[in-house]
């Protein structure tokens, strides 16, 4: 799947939903050799052919009955190790052996922005930077530290 595509930095939403009706698509640009126009190997081809018979109804067992495992519709936080997750903040590069990428469940996404929002601003004195306040002390290059704010 990556080895095919240009690697560049993302922000996505990723649901179990989504997996589900892309996995045909993605299992083919996996095991389908452009080169020669052929399978990796004829397991593959048949894999795939019962992916396409999936429809809208379909779930993440029916997905893992017709592969094997359930990797490929199974979504984890890689910050808590929250396993069977519905939906995730996917950060990074598009996925692939060695990309920089993480995988974070909504409270572990709201944990790090506010965090973010609360901790490192580069003018100082305000809960939230403005574009304004970036750019204005982007020269001197100070960064100034606010207390964290509470998660409520």
């Amino acid at each position: 799947m990556g080895f095919l595509k240009q690697k560049r930095d993302t922000i996505k939403l990723i649901t179990k939903k989504e997996l589900i009706k892309t996995v045909h698509a993605v299992w083919r640009e996996t095991y389908f050799i452009r080169k020669g126009e052929k399978w990796f190997d004829y397991g593959k081809e048949a894999i795939y052919e019962k992916l396409l018979k999936l429809d809208s109804n379909a779930t993440a067992e029916d997905v893992k009955d017709i592969i094997g495992n359930d990797s490929w519709t199974n979504l984890k936080c890689d910050e808590c190790e929250t396993n069977g997750l519905d939906v995730i903040i996917q950060v990074g590069q598009e996925p692939d052996y060695n990309s920089s990428t993480v995988n974070l469940c909504i409270d572990c996404s709201v944990k790090a922005t506010s965090l973010l929002k609360g901790i490192i601003c580069l003018g100082g004195g305000s809960f939230v930077c403005s574009p304004k306040c970036i750019i204005k002390n982007r020269a001197s290059s100070q960064l100034f530290i606010n207390p964290a704010p509470s998660l409520k």
